[in-house]
């Protein structure tokens, strides 16, 4: 929590209408981590906009035909309101239908709490928000068979069987709150081996944190393992080679020392795995190229992770990522036509992508800049289509197997926006600001909100923007600590 800001740098720069803000200096400072801030593509949202010109005054000096609060004429003197955009949301996991192509889901949370899921027929182009779920932040969302579709948020477990249309809660075996944090379906057998992973309330001690069930949720049954009490789940995994073998990763909250179970049997008898690893939060977990892939690691009290592999059921394991530019992964997928191709997504380093098994990385792959990467998914119906979930600007899309990346988030509004400002020197210019869960940023439209590009602005937070008289673009900047100075740039 921040207890005060302190005015640490000043940087003006002016803009100019025929191009989008640039903010000075080359190239952009380091942080404390080392890390540079890079930006990837730019983000267009398409939103209806007023296209009057100039408008005729009345009497009273108000725009004939609007009223006199402002914006476009609408029956009864009263404003006519439409979404303006950005769009963005933190993504934080999606799901793609095993057989019907281009039906996704994707789950988002917000800054300021609660989130939605929302659903795309088209690959991503657009999405529209599903009913049922609430103002609830969504963990993890998987299909389970073509309709199926399960959701775990923060206060409840969710089911579709309308393929992410509408969603009702279900029944766990539990009389607190049901904060479901990662879900694990046994791709062989979807509706009969089905886990769910619990995190604590604050300062919870509940000992069932890891439940199963064989019939579709129809009954539950604990398997948790023997956790140090206080330690809520954040990764269930099972091996998709062998749906008796799973991975379960655990954590206190605000993270620290976490804990690594493995069972070989379906959870009848663990094995803690947690020795030769760091004492931080473990993200993620896949399998393949007869390894074990275990990525983690968060930006705040040095919890740095990266990824790990290993070839003995976790008895030992091996660091790949020692030369990394950030060691905070939130995800690691394989690809399905290529193994020797691995993705990690970073919180500051965009998509890290190894091509020889993990031996040579490079990040900020496919134009993913410096932005968060939550979650990667390879489309089952489309092996060469790659889906990350980001922090703030919600979904990118690939078409060529992650080599480029484009925005797919046409219709997402979980975007925290904190300001905006208008040129006075070019009205058509406009300034907006927004803050993530641990990122933020400035988005620019030249075209009076038509479409959006993100400006060059450091990472991540900023809270307000102002135009000068002159045309200057001013914006306060407020942490976390490391990621850039702050105060007024």
């Amino acid at each position: 929590m921040r207890t005060c800001m302190c005015l640490t740098a000043l940087v003006i720069g002016t803009i100019a209408s025929a191009s989008h803000a640039q903010w000075p200096g080359s190239p952009t400072p380091l942080d404390q981590f080392a890390n540079r801030a890079t930006w990837g593509p730019p983000i267009p949202t398409q939103v209806d906009v007023d296209t009057d010109s100039t408008p005729v005054l009345t009497e009273s000096g108000v725009p004939e035909g609007r009223p006199r609060g402002g914006g476009p004429a609408g029956r009864g003197g009263v404003p006519n309101w439409a979404a303006f955009g950005p769009s963005g949301a933190d993504a934080e996991s999606i799901g793609a239908s095993p057989s019907v192509p281009g039906l996704l889901v994707v789950g988002t949370s917000s800054s300021v709490g609660g989130g939605a899921v929302y659903r795309s027929t088209d690959s991503g182009t657009t999405w529209t928000i599903s009913s049922g779920i609430g103002n609830r932040a969504v963990r993890d969302v998987e299909f389970a068979g073509t309709t199926t579709v399960w959701a775990a948020t923060d206060n409840g477990l969710f089911r579709s069987s309308d393929a992410g249309q509408n969603w009702i809660e279900i029944s766990l075996p539990i009389t607190r709150q049901a904060v479901a944090r990662d879900l694990a379906i046994d791709p062989t057998d979807p509706q009969r081996v089905f886990w769910v992973g619990l995190g604590q309330v604050l300062n919870g001690l509940a000992p069932d944190v890891l439940l199963l069930t064989y019939d579709g949720g129809v009954t539950w049954t604990d398997r948790s393992p023997p956790v140090t009490p206080g330690m809520g789940a954040t990764v269930v995994s099972i091996d998709p080679a062998d749906a008796s073998r799973l991975y379960a990763a655990f954590t206190p909250n605000f993270g620290g020392a976490g804990e690594l179970w493995v069972t070989t049997d379906a959870g009848a008898n663990w094995a803690l795995r947690s020795a030769g690893l760091p004492g931080v939060p473990i993200n993620d977990i896949a399998f393949g190229n007869g390894l074990t892939y275990a990525a983690g690691g968060q930006d705040f009290g040095g919890q740095f992770m990266g990824l790990y592999t290993s070839a003995d059921d976790g008895l030992t394991w091996s660091e790949r990522s020692a030369a990394w530019p950030s060691r905070a992964a939130t995800s690691i997928s394989i690809d399905p036509v290529n193994p020797t191709r691995l993705f990690v997504g970073t919180t500051r380093a965009g998509l890290g992508f190894s091509p020889d098994s993990g031996a040579t990385w490079t990040f900020s792959a496919g134009g993913t800049g410096s932005y968060q990467v939550n979650d990667i998914l390879f489309v089952p119906s489309a092996p060469a289509t790659v889906l990350l979930g980001m922090g703030s600007i919600a979904v990118l899309r690939s078409t060529d197997a992650g080599a480029t990346f484009a925005p797919a988030s046409g219709g997402i509004s979980r975007l925290e926006i904190t300001s905006f400002a208008v040129n006075p020197l070019n009205t058509s210019e406009i300034a907006a600001s927004y803050i993530g869960m641990n990122d933020g940023g400035i988005f620019i439209s030249l075209d009076a909100g038509t479409t959006w590009t993100l400006s060059a602005a450091p990472l991540p937070r900023w809270s307000r923007v102002y135009f000068g008289p002159d045309g200057t673009l001013y914006a306060t900047h407020n942490g976390p600590l490391g990621r850039a100075d702050d105060g007024l740039w």
